[in-house]
């Protein structure tokens, strides 16, 4: 019998977000704990905490300073892994989350925003 290895690759996206925002690369972890997003009528911002070698990595927000509404998803790391983010996206002069879902293994979180666009999935 012939065991097959897996490999595990890194696939960049991006980037996207409006007018005045810079790229950004968190780098490499393990996995997501902690996810925070800062919404209105779009995607303001987004913070991550993950997880590498089983410790919390908090990172800097990403994002703008608007938003009136918060939510905060606390996955219960390491049995819970987040397994898709999705939501629509607008074109305009660049593009703009209007809301997004996060699906772990185990529940979905969202929508936050509005859901009007073109849906995307990762």
């Amino acid at each position: 019998m012939v065991q097959m290895e897996k490999r595990k690759s890194i696939i960049l996206l991006g980037p996207w977000g409006g007018n005045g925002g810079t790229n950004w690369d968190d780098g490499t972890y393990h996995g997501v704990r902690e996810i925070t997003i800062v919404y209105d009528r779009c995607i303001d911002s987004i913070r991550v905490v993950y997880d590498k070698n089983g410790k919390s990595i908090p990172v800097e927000k990403h994002g703008g300073l608007g938003g009136n509404r918060t939510a905060e998803i606390k996955l219960q790391s390491p049995e819970e892994l987040l397994v898709t983010v999705s939501g629509p996206v607008v074109h305009r002069r660049s593009p703009v989350f209007r809301s997004l879902i996060c699906r772990s293994n185990k529940w979905t979180f969202g929508p936050f925003g509005i859901e009007e666009g073109t849906p995307f999935t990762f």
